[in-house]
């Protein structure tokens, strides 16, 4: 197992719970502000570039009960954004039509897909350098933009609020979260509350958008979504979450684990009308007919993701310092390739773009990437010149690039990455005898591990000598060792560390650490286990 064990920033006592160690591990000083963010750590809504302009656009279709367009992106930043705004506008009085495009268009407000007689658009978490589309519109209708990322082009053709175009303090604040306050701007001017409800959509954008958890603001907006969640939870949000079996008392991993890939799932798979039909509805028996058929979709891209995956595998050049390979499997959807990219990256430490295949006499690959570590290779891509474009985040992104122009690229990255040692060792924060983890420990824990994420990773904790009493093998590919009182999990490996897990007799194991809740039918009651969420395991 490749491993550190922190170095803890400042020094804990032995008598210190186990939050005040890890907090004290990370050099993080004020515990309860930190674990339980107040509404004062929050910026002014009106910080935000532009925001007076914008809600004055708003506000005059409110008023005026103007015709009104919303456009969304292609994520769960860009869904759940567009949500908020509908719910909101619905609130007020006024039914927006609901604009978007597929994944596979790529991002950015398409013209053609703009009825001409709106008398208002508002984009939501994305557009903001789309000037030549923004000149056009604009001269038939006014434009919001709602965005967060970086641009390097100035678009004089709409009102955009973005906390990347002026000295905003939060810089991780996602689509959703820029229209969350955006409504919040409105509801103090006209005296209302409608924002309030939406936190939840709120939250889960900035989950799914990797927002760093490390800022105050971006923790106390998904701590105040979370509650609402446990709480009252909107009804799209809960019947999702429900038929995942995953709608008791969630935190930030449930969904990042399982509420966010179900929504981009479907997105990838050219279904994003299906699930903005579900997250605008209030017919709950339509809901659940969607999200039954989103379900069966989801279940179809894991079968088409794993051939692609087997496909690009089977013949990948990993002597590169950047992995890239062009997906070519007959089963595959170019919607997919950044899917596949993280599962290479994740395989083989390294950071890969996956591209599709030339189409329509095209000389230019489109597809995805993903970087690995403090590595941004979106960076690198445009600062090399041989790229037509690489947008996105740093560990996400899209990319184009020409076909003549790959093997330059590879040798740039090639170059400019020689140096570079990227540490993959897992970091842990302490090792732990299994009598260490007592039911009270496991409750402390969860306070730390209510919200983890970019900038403040799950805890996870080296244990020894584990000696197995039993092996279950779920779909093939999931294992779970049971060691005395604790279930470890194993996800997603390929078949013969299977072979190799299900033989085993003692190991040592790195790994998470939670309750798993769950509701026997048998004894019809909820039951609870210790378990371990394996990262690495030796076997002995």
């Amino acid at each position: 197992m490749d491993y550190k064990i922190k170095v803890p920033q400042e020094k804990y006592e032995e008598e210190d719970n186990i939050i005040t160690k890890i907090l004290k591990i990370r050099g993080i000083e004020n515990k309860q502000d930190f674990l339980y963010p107040s509404e004062k750590y929050t910026h002014s809504h009106w910080e935000l570039s532009s925001m007076r302009e914008a809600v004055d656009y708003i506000i005059d279709a409110i008023e005026n009960n103007c015709k009104v367009g919303i456009y969304g992106d292609i994520d769960a930043d860009g869904v759940t954004s567009l949500a908020i705004i509908y719910h909101y506008l619905i609130a007020h009085g006024i039914t927006p039509i609901l604009l978007y495009h597929q994944r596979g268009e790529g991002h950015g407000v398409i013209v053609d897909k703009v009825p001409k007689d709106l008398d208002l658009l508002i984009i939501v978490d994305s557009s903001s350098n789309c000037v030549e589309e923004c000149k056009e519109l604009s001269e038939d209708m006014n434009i919001v933009i709602l965005d967060h990322h970086e641009s390097d082009v100035l678009n004089r053709f709409a009102t955009i609020v973005n906390p990347q175009f002026n000295d905003y303090p939060n810089k991780f604040l996602c689509g959703a979260g820029v229209c969350y306050k955006t409504c919040q701007a409105i509801d103090e001017v006209m005296c209302t509350t409608y924002s309030e409800p939406l936190i939840d959509y709120c939250a889960v954008g900035m989950i799914g958008d990797m927002m760093n958890v490390s800022n105050l603001e971006t923790r106390h907006l998904i701590m105040k979504g979370l509650f609402k969640i446990h709480n009252n939870c909107s009804l799209p949000l809960q019947l999702i979450l429900k038929h995942l079996k995953k709608d008791f008392r969630p935190n930030s991993t449930t969904i990042s684990f399982y509420l966010v890939p179900f929504i981009n799932s479907i997105i990838r798979l050219e279904h994003i009308e299906d699930i903005i039909a579900i997250l605008t509805s209030n017919d709950e028996k339509f809901m659940k007919a969607m999200i039954k058929k989103c379900a069966k979709l989801n279940e179809e891209r894991k079968v088409i993701q794993a051939k692609m995956l087997k496909e690009v595998d089977k013949d990948l050049d990993t002597s590169h310092k950047v992995i890239y390979a062009i997906a070519k499997s007959k089963d595959g959807n170019s919607t997919l390739n950044g899917l596949v990219a993280n599962n290479i990256m994740k395989k083989y430490q390294k950071p890969t773009f996956i591209l599709g295949e030339l189409r329509d006499k095209s000389t230019i690959h489109k597809g995805s990437g993903r970087s690995l570590g403090d590595i941004d290779v979106r960076v690198l891509m445009n600062k090399s010149k041989l790229v037509v474009s690489a947008e996105g985040h740093q560990g996400a992104f899209g990319v184009e690039i020409e076909e003549s122009n790959l093997d330059a690229l590879m040798l740039y990255l090639d170059d400019e990455l020689k140096d570079v040692v990227c540490d993959t060792s897992l970091q842990v924060e302490m090792e732990l005898k299994q009598s260490d983890i007592t039911w009270e420990f496991l409750k402390d824990l969860e306070k730390i591990s209510f919200i983890v994420g970019e900038g403040f990773k799950e805890p996870l904790f080296l244990l020894k000598c584990m000696f197995k009493t039993d092996v279950k093998v779920m779909k093939i590919v999931h294992v779970k060792l049971t060691a005395g009182e604790f279930d470890c999990m194993k996800f997603n490996i390929e078949q013969d560390e299977v072979d190799k897990l299900s033989n085993a007799f003692c190991f040592d194991t790195i790994g998470s650490l939670a309750v798993n809740s769950f509701y026997n039918f048998g004894t019809k009651i909820m039951t609870k286990s210790k378990q371990i969420l394996m990262s690495d395991i030796h076997i002995y």
